[in-house]
């Protein structure tokens, strides 16, 4: 009776702290990092009209989110809170939708709380539920689609309007929607028999009006970004290997499946071992069981696998979080179901993994200590108390989004330099001494702003380049850090 009880508590409490946590990392107001910064640049440069045409500064955000953010810009100002406010309120969203989608399709037992505690207190749902982009609203508007589905189905003409409008928005707000209403369209279709619904005709003319509001997005947005040669390359590895013939490719597959896996439920290898029997356990049940939300659920997944492996869609993490409420499902009602099926010592075992993976979603520390990144505004203030007006400075690729940002559009209390001559923007190179035209022997200081520290790839980028300079001019005299950020200095004497 007491641990029924708890279990029926921990539910509502759980989501409490899961959405008071995203609110108050929110109001932790960390600093823009660099493509929040580019997208941001969007927002206050581009027209009403051109958030419905590719963007600059390799970003991509669906047109609606767009027209959010700008209303927000607007009437709010461009401060970090105005920008994340939407994705704060997709984020919070997401979960309440996975909380009642849990609780509706895997039940309230203990093994779909699992899942749900993953989806509260992971970092990558709480990261992206307060950033300016737009992967929190892809969740919030697959579980919105998912409730739809199973709540209402187009049973007369108000229905099928209902649904030609709540479509159609849904693709201009989330481009990877699209994959949710294939499986909506087919879950419909299947149910059709069993349900008072319209004909299958009315239904076909449902998904016609879907592919038209798709196919114009294609052609105002997505069509010019897929022809990038650069962009398909960077997502080269991302990509999932369909036909598998080598060693690279199944390598690929497996990098693939452990990254959307990681996702889910963690990175470990009990994390694994507990994703995949689920998985599959899952799978075979609703198939057996409930073939309608077999369809609902699994049709995107395999339709999003199908546009990677064709190189149209990128697996990257972030690009596949709006997968994750589809996946955790699917894992939640293989876990219950598994767990009915195996002797008693194995369902020990099965918590005993489930409690061990628990403390490894580190969420909830971030109650305690603030969730930071890329903390260029606090870097900027602390160089505005050191800088000279006649002084030089170096912003490296990855830093030049933020820099620029923070001091051409936000309200910083900064004045770095008398002159924008005194401002560089590029990578170091062999002719960076060059380009700087300053002497050696000249009296004055130049600064080196680096950002986007958050890979060994980039901290080894910076390492290449301070080398270059310190052969140059010596050790710098001075060097401020921050999180994922980080600035030199040399004094130049006569």
């Amino acid at each position: 009776m007491f641990l029924r009880r708890l279990k029926k508590s921990l539910w509502p409490l759980i989501l409490l702290l899961g959405l008071l946590l995203r609110i108050v990392v929110y109001f932790q107001n960390r600093s823009l990092f660099l493509d929040e910064a580019n997208l941001a640049r969007n927002i206050a440069e581009l027209s009403w009209e051109a958030c419905f045409a590719p963007l600059h500064y390799q970003q991509y955000a669906p047109p609606l989110f767009l027209l959010l953010e700008k209303i927000n810009w607007i009437i709010f100002g461009p401060s970090e809170l105005s920008l994340r406010f939407w994705p704060l309120i997709m984020g919070c969203l997401a979960l309440v939708g996975i909380y009642f989608l849990l609780r509706k399709i895997a039940g309230t037992g203990w093994l779909s709380l699992f899942v749900f505690y993953l989806f509260a207190f992971s970092q990558v749902y709480i990261r992206y539920s307060t950033e300016l982009k737009q992967y929190s609203t892809d969740m919030a508007v697959t579980t919105a689609l998912i409730w739809a589905a199973v709540q209402y189905v187009p049973n007369d003409r108000k229905g099928w309007l209902l649904w030609a409008v709540l479509g159609s928005l849904s693709i201009w707000l989330s481009m990877p929607s699209v994959f949710i209403l294939a499986g909506v369209g087919c879950y419909f279709l299947w149910i059709r028999q069993k349900e008072r619904m319209l004909s299958i005709q009315s239904l076909l003319l449902l998904g016609t009006l879907w592919l038209a509001n798709f196919g114009l997005y294609y052609y105002l947005i997505l069509g010019n970004d897929l022809q990038k040669s650069e962009l398909l390359s960077y997502h080269q590895t991302y990509f999932w290997p369909l036909w598998p013939h080598s060693a690279a490719d199944w390598q690929q597959l497996y990098q693939i499946i452990q990254s959307l896996s990681g996702t889910l439920i963690g990175h470990t290898f009990i994390a694994l071992l507990i994703a995949l029997p689920g998985g599959i356990w899952g799978l075979f049940y609703l198939g057996k069981k409930h073939t309608e939300l077999l369809c609902l659920l699994f049709t995107p997944i395999v339709l999003c696998l199908v546009a990677s492996g064709l190189g149209r869609y990128s697996l990257m993490e972030r690009l596949s979080l709006f997968m994750m409420p589809l996946a955790g499902l699917i894992l939640a009602q293989g876990l219950v179901v598994l767990n009915r099926q195996i002797s008693a010592w194995a369902r020990w075992i099965l918590a005993a993994c489930c409690l061990l993976i628990l403390p490894l979603r580190k969420g909830l520390e971030y109650f305690f200590v603030p969730f930071q990144y890329e903390e260029m505004r606090a870097l900027l203030l602390d160089l505005h108390q050191e800088i000279e007006a006649t002084d030089l400075i170096w912003i490296d690729h990855y830093a030049a989004p933020a820099f620029r940002w923070y001091t051409a559009y936000d309200p910083l209390p900064v004045n770095l330099v008398s002159s924008p001559a005194n401002l560089v923007y590029n990578s170091w190179n062999g002719i960076a001494f060059e380009e700087l035209k300053i002497p050696a022997a000249k009296s004055g200081q130049i600064w080196l702003v680096f950002s986007h520290l958050v890979s060994e790839q980039n901290r080894e980028e910076m390492r290449r380049d301070l080398k270059s300079v310190q052969d140059h001019w010596g050790a710098p005299h001075r060097e401020l850090h921050h999180p994922g950020v980080m600035l030199f200095g040399w004094k130049l004497e006569e």
